[in-house]
C-alpha cells in the first residue's frame, strides 16, 4: 500500500497527504513551489497548510514570502495518530450508545405491545367467546412456532396429558416438560431430553426404534394434535374417531416402550 493511502486511512484528506508528503520529501518550501511540487491547486494550498498545521503536522513561518516545512514524522505522526485513534474510540463508544439505547428501547416497544396487545385480544377472545376445537372441525396448522404454540395451549389447559415426543418436539417442550405438575404419560423418541431432571408425575417410557419421527399430544382424553417429524404440519381436533384412534395408538407405543420412570 502506497504512504499516500496509508495517510488516508489515518483520516488526511487527499490534498493533505499529498501535501505533507512533499513536505517531507523536499524540506522547506514556499506556497508555490509546494503547489508545484504536491500538484494542490495553488488557491488550496495555504487552507490545506492551516490544517496540517493544527493536526501538529508541520511548521508555517509567516514571514514574506510564507515557508512551510515538516515536523520528524516518527513524532508528530504518532501524537497525530494517537489523538486520531482516540477520536474513532470516543466516536465508537458515542455510536454504541445509541445502538445500544435503540436496542433496549425497540425490545422495551416491543415487549410493552406484546403484552398490552394480548391482554386487550384476550380481553376481547374471553367476552366474544370463541370457537373450540369441536367434532365438526379437524384443524390443520403450518409452521414451528404455530406448532409449538398450540402444543403449549393444550398442555396448559389439560389435568392429563399422553405425549409422544421427538426430537425436534422435546427440543420445544424440554423446558415445560422438566416443570410439569399435571400427571402425563410421556414417550420419547429421543434421549436429548434430560430424563434425570423429569418430575415424578410424569411416566416417562423410551422408544428405541420409531421408524419415523412424529409428534402426539392426547389431552385429558377429548383433543388430540398430531405433528410431522419436521413440524412443519399438524391437526388437532376433538373428534372422539380421531381421539380414539390415537389413543390406541399411544397405548400400543407404550407397551413396546421402556419404562424407564
Amino acid at each position: 500500500m502506497a504512504v499516500h493511502e496509508k495517510l488516508m486511512n489515518l483520516g488526511f484528506t487527499e490534498y493533505e497527504s499529498k501535501i505533507y508528503i512533499a513536505l517531507i520529501k523536499n524540506g522547506e518550501l514556499k506556497a508555490k513551489e509546494l503547489s508545484e511540487e504536491s500538484e494542490v491547486p495553488y488557491s488550496k494550498t495555504y487552507e490545506v497548510t492551516s490544517l496540517l498545521e493544527k493536526k501538529g503536522l508541520i511548521e508555517i513561518h509567516r514571514d514574506r514570502p510564507m515557508r512551510f516545512r515538516s515536523l520528524p514524522p516518527s513524532i508528530a505522526l504518532k501524537s497525530y495518530t494517537d489523538t486520531y485513534l482516540a477520536k474513532i474510540e470516543t466516536e465508537y463508544v458515542k455510536k454504541k450508545m445509541n445502538v445500544d439505547f435503540e436496542h433496549e428501547s425497540s425490545l422495551y416497544k416491543t415487549r410493552n405491545s406484546r403484552d398490552s396487545a394480548s391482554d386487550l385480544l384476550q380481553s376481547l377472545f374471553d367476552e366474544e367467546g370463541h370457537v373450540s376445537v369441536s367434532d365438526d372441525f379437524i384443524w390443520t396448522f403450518r409452521g414451528k412456532d404455530n406448532i409449538v404454540s398450540q402444543v403449549h395451549e393444550m398442555v396448559a389447559s389439560a389435568g392429563h396429558v399422553k405425549m409422544i415426543v421427538h426430537e425436534e418436539l422435546g427440543k420445544y417442550l424440554s423446558e415445560e416438560i422438566h416443570s410439569m405438575s399435571i400427571d402425563a404419560d410421556l414417550i420419547l423418541q429421543s434421549s436429548d431430553v434430560e430424563l434425570d431432571k423429569i418430575p415424578e408425575n410424569v411416566k416417562t417410557y423410551v422408544l428405541d426404534d420409531m421408524g419415523f419421527e412424529f409428534g402426539v399430544i392426547i389431552a385429558d382424553g377429548e383433543t388430540a394434535l398430531f405433528t410431522t417429524g419436521g413440524m412443519d404440519t399438524a391437526f388437532k381436533s376433538s373428534n372422539n374417531g380421531l381421539v380414539t384412534i390415537l389413543t390406541h395408538f399411544f397405548e400400543h407405543e407404550k407397551e413396546e416402550a421402556r419404562l424407564i420412570q
